[in-house]
């Protein structure tokens, strides 16, 4: 009996030294996740094509329909990618989930159903321009795209 105590009890502290950490899990289609796994990068198909959707796990909510590329740096993640027919740039702060988000213009009206929530949530806020971003994130931005 003593011996299978101990057992349990090396197994316990070797299950909790495993744990990524995070609030949210990851689930077999998610390729990366940041943060405490509120936004995640999830493979999908779709049109017989594969994408990386970047995905708001709290609120079970796409925000970026393509991920093209994305880089860390810091307490930062940069992304761009489209969310439909639109090129989106955001900007993650690891520490508080907010995901500073800014969909370019292109002569269609910027539509995703249920965002109300999250900016109620502080998880997204929307950027009018790219300029609100600083000239160091637009840095960044420009050499994923280059990248």
């Amino acid at each position: 009996m003593k011996k299978l105590v101990v057992l349990l009890v090396i197994v316990s502290i070797f299950l909790g030294a495993c744990g990524d950490g995070l609030d949210y899990s990851r689930g077999k289609d998610s390729k990366a996740a940041f943060g405490n796994g509120n936004y995640q990068i999830m493979h999908g198909h779709r049109n017989g094509e594969d994408i990386n959707i970047l995905y708001n796990c709290k609120h079970k909510q796409e925000v970026m329909s393509n991920v093209d590329n994305y880089v860390e740096k810091e307490n930062y993640i940069f992304f761009v990618g489209h969310f439909r027919k639109q090129k989106v740039f955001c900007k993650l702060n690891v520490e508080t989930n907010m995901l500073s988000y800014y969909a370019e213009e292109n002569g269609d009206e910027f539509f995703m159903a249920g965002i109300e929530k999250l900016i109620k949530d502080k998880q997204i806020e929307l950027l009018s321009s790219f300029d609100d971003f600083s000239e160091e994130d637009r840095a960044e931005f420009e050499s994923l795209i280059n990248d």
